[in-house]
């Protein structure tokens, strides 16, 4: 044996190898025991690049080539007992808190009608919701993906607000509303906010709010929402976002206001995921990927790597969103 080979049957003992559980590197992230690119990309396949002593590594597609159908899944490496392990990752999760569309200007990223359909098949995304500033754009993408609907993004400080609400709405695949008064500039608390939450009291339908930013997102300027209108269904997108002060602040907002919902996107301590569960409660907690702006693998992973039991790991991931938004949390499409 050369100096530096090691031998394939002997444990690595190096500082740092056994650092993730054999099954967080296998399940969770999904890697393979061979030694090529994976396959699978939201956003196409990869091509693997020969370089020099025979290794390889990986280019994405450019758009020039043809995107890959999402009907090659690998199929589930689940045997026999292992029904239960495995059958959040069957195409059964509910995404809360998707993007589409182009967000260049401020944040560099975009995701198209094609990107977002692979996207959802390539990581068992059965269903969700999805918004952008232009809610014609929305209704066109939700009209042509089945499982994909839209939420009403209402900007208060445009003229015309209201009936284009109302007008989107009555879409039969619009299932609610997104605020995002950080970006928009209004506090969430506003009179004229008011009148979109009662358009929402009106159809039995609920709202997502991005929290997590001062001045005007932070989970206390939306509780003042939430205790004016204690019948509205207020999700707390984000549930506080990147600091563990409005994390915190989130998970006590719901605790004190049974009529608001924590959202999981973007938030990187994954045991406040487990953390809300317990205070607030099993079913007011929903998953979220954020996509563009953060990858899906991840967001799932921090779900089921959470400390929750199996039930409730596909609670958060599926059942939740689909009893939120579609009224029976095993529907594959609104009531």
């Amino acid at each position: 044996m050369r100096d530096g080979d090691r031998c394939p049957r002997r444990p690595d003992r190096r500082a740092g190898a056994g650092a993730l559980p054999r099954t967080l590197r296998r399940d969770d992230l999904r890697r393979t025991r061979r030694r090529q690119p994976h396959p699978d990309r939201p956003h196409g396949t990869v091509r693997p690049l020969p370089l020099p002593g025979g290794r390889t590594r990986c280019r994405w597609p450019d758009a020039r080539r043809p995107r890959r159908d999402c009907r090659h899944r690998r199929r589930s490496r689940c045997g026999a007992g292992g029904t239960r392990r495995c059958e959040v990752r069957r195409r059964v999760i509910f995404d809360s808190h998707m993007h589409v569309g182009s967000f260049e200007s401020m944040f560099g990223v975009s995701l198209d009608r094609d990107g977002i359909d692979e996207l959802m098949c390539g990581h068992d995304i059965s269903a969700g919701v999805v918004f952008h500033p232009d809610n014609a754009y929305v209704a066109e993408v939700v009209e042509t993906i089945a499982g994909l609907y839209g939420l009403v993004w209402a900007n208060p400080r445009l003229p015309g607000y209201l009936e284009e609400a109302r007008e989107f709405l009555a879409h039969p695949k619009f299932l609610g509303m997104k605020l995002h008064p950080l970006i928009d500039g209004y506090h969430p608390n506003d009179p004229l906010v008011h009148r979109l939450v009662e358009l929402l009291l009106e159809r039995d339908l609920p709202v997502l709010i991005h929290c997590g930013h001062p001045i005007f997102t932070l989970p206390w300027s939306i509780e003042e929402l939430a205790v004016n209108f204690p019948e509205a269904k207020i999700i707390l997108g984000h549930m506080g976002h990147g600091n563990v002060v409005y994390i915190n602040g989130a998970i006590d907002v719901a605790l004190r206001n049974p009529n608001v919902y924590l959202e999981t996107s973007g938030m990187p301590m994954h045991t406040k995921i487990r953390e809300a569960v317990e205070r607030v409660g099993e079913t007011r907690v929903l998953f979220g990927s954020d996509v563009p702006f953060h990858h899906p693998q991840v967001e799932i992973a921090k779900v089921r790597l959470s400390g929750l039991s199996p039930e409730l790991v596909e609670r958060v991931l599926s059942r939740n969103g689909r009893a939120l938004f579609f009224r029976d949390e095993n529907a594959e499409a609104p009531s």
